[in-house]
C-alpha cells in the first residue's frame, strides 16, 4: 500500500493522526505482522471511517491470513467508498481466485485494468487473468493475457514461464523454449523455468539438456520432489537405471505418498530384474491409490515374470475393471488364454 502524505511540520490534527496509524499499519504489514497491521488500520478508520485505503489494507491482511470471506467484506467496503482505486479491485480478484470463483475474479481484474491500464497492478491483473484461463482450458485467451502482462512489464518472469509452458503444451516447442529461456535470462535462479524446460527437452529426445535443466532446478530447490521424479524418468529413458533409482528414492524421501514415484521406482527395479522390489513398490502405489490401473498392470507383469500367474490374472482384471480400455492388460490376458497357460476361469493350468 502507498503511504499517506504527511507534512512533518504540521500540527497533530485528526488527519495526521490517521496518517500515522495507516502508515504504521503498512509497516507492520510489510513485516508480516498482520494482526498488528489490522489494529493500526482500524485505529485509522475510527478517526476516518471513509479511508478506503485502510479498509483495503485490512482486506489484504485477512487474505494473507487465509481469511477470504473477511477479506472480501473489507475490500468491498474499500471499493464502495472509492470505486476508482485499482488495488482493492485487484486484491479482491486475487481472493476470488483462491475461492475458485473465477467469474467474480475476472470481473474484478478487468475493472483493475480499466481503472489503471498500464500500471504494474494492471500487469498483475493480466497475469492473473491468464492463470484463470489456463485453469479453464482457454489457452488462446491465456496467451493473449500473458502477452499483455509482458507488454507492460517485459521482465515479468512468471508470465514468460507460464507462456512457455502453454506453447509447449500446444506442440509449439520452439516458442515454448524461447519463452522459458527468456525467463531464465531474467532470473537465472527461477527454478520453475528450469524444471519446465527440462520436462520439454526430455520427451523431445534432448536427454542431456533435460538432465542439465532438471539438475539446475534441484540445485535451486533441493526439496523439489517433482524435479527429482522427472530427472529419474529422464535417467530411465537414458538407461541410467541406478541414477534413476537414486532420484526416485530422493523424491519419495520428500514426498512419500507419491503414487507415481512408487510406480516409476518399481519400473526401474523391474528393468534390473529385481521383481520382489518392483512388486513392493507397485503395492505401495496401490495402497496410496487403489484405482491406478497402471500400478495393477505393472504388478501383474512382475507376477507373471515370477510365474505367479493367478496373481497376475487378478491384477490384469483389476486394471481392466478400473480402465475398460486398458488394451495392454487385455492383450496379456488373451495371450495367456490362447497359450493354454490359463483356464477359462482365469486360474493357472496345473
Amino acid at each position: 500500500m502507498e503511504p499517506l502524505r504527511k507534512d512533518k511540520d504540521a500540527p497533530q490534527t485528526a488527519a495526521t493522526v490517521t496518517e500515522a496509524h495507516y502508515n504504521q499499519g503498512n509497516t507492520y504489514f510489510g513485516q508480516g505482522r498482520y494482526d498488528e497491521a489490522i489494529g493500526e488500520y482500524r485505529e485509522a478508520i475510527k478517526i476516518n471511517p471513509n479511508l478506503a485505503e485502510a479498509h483495503a489494507g485490512i482486506g489484504l491482511a485477512y487474505h494473507c491470513q487465509g481469511r477470504p470471506d473477511d477479506a472480501i467484506k473489507e475490500l468491498k467496503e474499500a471499493i464502495w467508498i472509492n470505486p476508482k482505486l485499482a488495488l482493492p479491485h485487484f486484491n479482491l480478484g486475487c481472493v476470488y481466485i483462491t475461492k475458485n470463483e473465477f467469474g467474480n475474479a475476472i470481473r474484478e481484474l478487468k475493472e483493475t485494468i480499466k481503472i489503471d491500464p498500464n500500471s504494474d497492478t494492471a500487469a498483475g491483473a493480466y497475469y492473473n487473468l491468464g492463470f484463470i484461463y489456463i485453469r479453464q482450458g482457454k489457452l488462446v485467451d491465456s496467451i493473449r493475457e500473458l502477452r499483455e502482462a509482458i507488454r507492460i512489464e517485459p521482465d515479468f518472469v512468471d508470465a514468460h514461464c507460464d507462456l512457455g509452458g502453454i506453447y509447449a503444451s500446444q506442440g509449439n516447442l520452439d516458442e515454448g523454449i524461447r519463452e522459458l529461456k527468456e525467463a531464465i535470462r531474467i532470473d537465472p535462479n527461477y527454478g520453475k523455468a528450469h524444471y519446465t524446460l527440462g520436462t520439454i527437452y526430455g520427451p523431445s529426445g534432448r536427454l542431456d539438456e533435460a538432465i542439465k535443466e532438471l539438475r539446475e532446478a534441484i540445485r535451486i530447490d533441493p526439496s523439489d520432489a517433482d524435479a527429482r521424479g522427472n530427472l529419474g524418468n529422464t535417467y530411465l529413458e537414458n538407461n541410467r537405471i541406478d541414477d534413476a533409482i537414486r532420484e526416485y528414492r530422493e523424491a519419495l524421501a520428500i514426498k512419500p505418498h507419491s503414487d507415481h514415484a512408487h510406480i516409476n521406482l518399481g519400473v526401474a527395479y523391474a528393468k534390473q530384474g529385481k521383481f520382489d522390489e518392483a512388486i513392493s513398490e507397485y503395492r505401495e502405489a496401490i495402497t496410496i491409490n487403489p484405482n491406478l490401473a497402471m500400478a495393477h498392470y505393472n504388478l501383474g507383469v512382475s507376477y507373471e515374470r515370477q510365474g505367479r500367474l493367478d496373481e497376475a490374472t487378478r491384477e490384469y482384471r483389476e486394471a481392466i475393471r478400473i480402465n475398460p480400455n486398458d488394451k495392454d492388460s487385455r492383450r496379456r490376458l488373451d495371450f495367456a488364454y490362447k497359450s493354454g497357460k490359463l483356464n477359462t476361469d482365469g486360474k493357472t493350468v496345473t
